[in-house]
């Protein structure tokens, strides 16, 4: 029953030691040692303890320990939380540690969200079981079911199913569904797209953009992979640049290189290489190679080649092993297969030789009869 002006008071000691400015508590022992006041408190024993004013509490044992500034619907959303600024909506959302939990302008919302916090503040989580073991974390954002559900860390930003699942590193931000799943402690890394990067550990420094991007990750630092499976067999491989669908999709351990386009760099463990455009370098592992052009290179298996123009260095698929090759030119030396040492620069130069070796091309259309002979200087 009122006590004072302006105070609501129904169920037994509801607002029991409250003498301040109006509240309003109904339910068994609400803001029964509570001094704040302009609160709005339902349900037993919520918003029992405390003070500050402005509070609003609905649910059993809800905002019991701080609802200064606060907002807690839910079984003992917000319980323990002593801090200021907090909102808390769902069965034990933010519901903290006895004792412990000092945390601040934090905002839960969803079953058993941010339900272990202690002293972090600054959190968003959105979702069931988003953030459900962080204690001292701070400055997370979450939205989507059981996002970074296990670890504790902070600085993170996640939306997705089980985005960030795992991680326990820092300045993550992972979005889509799996996107940096595992266990580990990652940091400084980007993640977008359905299971992007989801196997990634320990990595520091890795982009992942695209469904599937850099799926098989684990240790391999400093990645970037842009496109639908970009780098999508890449485990420890380290300091790739791939952008395009399938883009360095096959390349496991191979470090340090950068492809551009459709398929490039596809179909091989490649190192130290460099392909931009369609099919560069495209069905077969190369290394120390340069590939720009449409199919430049696409079914070279050897390496220290450096091809320039569509189709220059095409070779043959299954039999193309050349290496230590120059080819600048539209179809330059396109049919080399086992050939090494050739030079070829023009339109369609050398565009006949075949397992010849050490020729040198210079002019249009400059070649040789038989494309297996050797040792021939053509210029013009």
């Amino acid at each position: 029953l009122p006590s004072s002006a302006g105070h609501v008071k129904i169920g037994y000691q509801a607002a029991k030691l409250n003498v301040g400015q109006p509240v309003t508590a109904i339910g068994n022992a609400v803001l029964k040692d509570n001094n704040g006041q302009y609160h709005v408190a339902i349900g037993n024993s919520a918003g029992r303890y405390g003070g500050g004013s402005f509070g609003a509490a609905v649910g059993d044992a809800a905002g019991q320990r701080g609802m200064n500034y606060g907002s807690f619907l839910g079984y003992k959303a917000g319980q323990f939380g002593s801090g200021n600024g907090n909102v808390a909506l769902g069965y034990q959302a933010a519901m903290g540690v006895n004792g412990t939990s000092t945390f601040a302008n934090t905002v839960a919302v969803g079953y058993q969200a941010l339900t272990a916090l202690t002293d972090g503040a600054g959190n968003t989580a959105v979702g069931a079981e988003t953030l459900k073991a962080t204690t001292d974390g701070i400055r997370n954002t979450f939205l989507g079911f059981q996002a970074q559900r296990i670890q504790n860390a902070s600085y993170n930003t996640g939306v997705g199913f089980k985005a960030m699942y795992d991680t326990s590193g820092n300045h993550n931000t992972a979005m889509g569904y799996n996107a940096f799943n595992a266990a580990g402690g990652k940091s400084y890394g980007v993640a977008i797209g359905s299971r992007a990067a989801e196997a990634a550990t320990n990595p520091t420094g890795v982009v992942a953009i695209g469904s599937q991007a850099l799926v098989a990750l684990t240790t391999g630092a400093g990645n970037t992979a842009v496109g639908y499976q970009a780098g999508a067999a890449v485990t420890t491989g380290a300091y790739n640049v791939l952008i395009g669908y399938a883009a360095g999709d096959s390349i496991t351990n191979g470090t340090n290189n950068i492809a551009l386009g459709v398929n490039a760099l596809s179909t091989g463990n490649h190192g130290n290489s460099i392909a931009i455009g369609r099919d560069a370098i495209g069905s077969a592992a190369s290394t120390n190679s340069i590939g720009i052009g449409t199919s430049s290179g696409r079914y070279s298996t050897g390496g220290n080649n450096t091809l320039l123009g569509v189709e220059s260095g095409t070779g043959v698929n299954g039999t193309s092993t050349f290496a230590n090759t120059v080819a600048v030119g539209y179809q330059a030396l396109t049919a080399l297969t086992t050939g090494a040492n050739n030079t070829a620069i023009g339109y369609q130069a050398g565009d006949s030789v075949l397992a010849g070796t050490d020729n040198t091309f210079l002019g249009y259309r400059t070649d040789i009869v038989n494309g297996n002979n050797s040792f021939n200087t053509v210029i013009g």
